[in-house]
């Protein structure tokens, strides 16, 4: 049985804002449940507001990113 679920976040690392953490705590804390989480996330220059740079440090080491790449 595969346990991968996919969170499609655009802004991954999340900015500051309150609402944004949802994801990133679900990627945190899944593992914990059998889930590996794969996180899809566009090109940082697509970003509405600045990350947190800082929230790089709280994702498990072997969290799975997969960056969108721009259409031609």
């Amino acid at each position: 049985m595969d346990n991968r679920i996919l969170i499609i976040f655009p802004h991954f690392p999340s900015s500051n804002l309150a609402g944004v953490h949802r994801p990133r705590l679900f990627a945190q804390h899944l593992p914990e449940f059998g889930w590996e989480p794969v996180i899809l996330i566009v090109d940082k220059k697509y970003y509405e507001e600045a990350p947190d740079w800082n929230l790089v440090k709280l994702f498990p080491k072997d969290l799975r990113i997969n960056k969108v790449k721009q259409r031609a």
